[in-house]
């Protein structure tokens, strides 16, 4: 029984996709009732997946198979490639960076990796040590929060214009955090 809904779950993902990519490929703003209906049967077809599989796998089978069919109606549609015609580079040779430019770089580079990556190891560590669950959980947890933060830390470094600011919140945050975890 399991294996004729999934079938019909993934015939719905597949019909609920096709008529998404083929409003899209209208021309005329009218026609909202393909788009309207693409939608419908991809919620329908996420309910058969549940139906069809426990919880968890039936809510993995509704994000991924749409995806997956998403993509293989744009690869059955798309236009032929053409071939590039061989061009030839032009021949530059290696040239040093500015030494003021490869400072700076090098720093942003010890800052982003290496100093981000130990703020988000505290901070999650320091956050996940105040819930109120088993040490293994609390671990898992940290494991989990810690690429966030850290990414989040190294966005902030390399996007801010000012690098005093995320500089001294992010210090400050690792001190306090540290404080908190050793004394």
């Amino acid at each position: 029984m399991s294996w004729f809904i999934g079938t019909a779950a993934t015939l719905t993902s597949f019909a609920g996709i096709a008529g998404l990519f083929y409003r899209w490929q209208m021309s005329s703003p009218k026609q909202r009732g393909l788009r309207r209906l693409g939608w419908a049967l991809l919620i329908i077809s996420a309910g058969l997946w549940i139906w069809a599989q426990p919880v968890e796998f039936g809510v993995t089978f509704a994000l991924v198979v749409p995806a997956l069919l998403a993509w293989l109606v744009i690869m059955v549609k798309a236009p032929p490639r053409r071939e590039a015609r061989p061009s030839s580079p032009e021949r530059l040779g290696f040239r040093w960076p500015a030494p003021a430019a490869l400072g700076k770089h090098i720093a942003l580079f010890i800052l982003t990796v290496p100093f981000a990556g130990l703020v988000g190891i505290l901070l999650s560590f320091t956050f996940t040590d105040w819930l109120p669950w088993e040490a293994v959980n609390r671990l898992v947890m940290g494991v989990f929060l810690t690429p966030v933060i850290w990414g989040a830390a190294s966005y902030w470094l390399t996007a801010d214009t000012r690098l005093w600011r995320p500089l001294a919140a992010l210090t400050l945050s690792g001190l306090l955090a540290a404080l908190y975890l050793f004394l």
